[in-house]
């Protein structure tokens, strides 16, 4: 007597891949606003605390929400990769990434690294190095 066995599986398939970019409900339009004002604001001290992080001042429509899936993978493996050596940090599945002008991305997420009230948002260059840590 031969035995068949037959099977109804199908082929194991992978799961979709999950975006790296966060959706815009998720935080970021209020980021791009913070930062857009930041750009136009003549207050003194918000000037300040933008040219802290090296963030020039520029046309405010260069200033954008990135919902490009290359540039929030990169901005999410540079945000993990900063914060890894913080034991408290769990990291992160996506990001909010802004991109100031030619030059440089401000990445954040809302259950990222905070230090008391202030959520930090790393700013990096166009290769994803740390130039600043905003706090806000």
């Amino acid at each position: 007597m031969a035995v068949v066995a037959c099977s109804s599986l199908s082929p194991k398939q992978s799961p979709p891949t999950a975006s790296a970019c966060l959706p815009p409900s998720a935080g970021g339009i209020g980021m791009l606003r913070v930062y857009q004002w930041t750009d136009t604001t003549t207050d003194g001290g918000n000037i300040a605390w933008r040219e802290s992080l090296t963030l020039p001042k520029i046309p405010v429509d260069q200033i954008s929400l990135v919902n490009e899936q290359a540039i929030c993978a990169r901005a999410l493996l540079a945000f993990n990769q900063l914060f890894a050596p913080d034991k408290q940090f769990h990291p992160v599945e996506a990001v909010s990434v802004i991109q100031y002008g030619p030059t440089r991305f401000i990445v954040a997420n809302p259950k990222g690294p905070h230090g008391g009230e202030w959520r930090y948002e790393p700013v990096f260059d166009s290769s994803f190095r740390k130039v600043a840590i905003a706090g806000r």
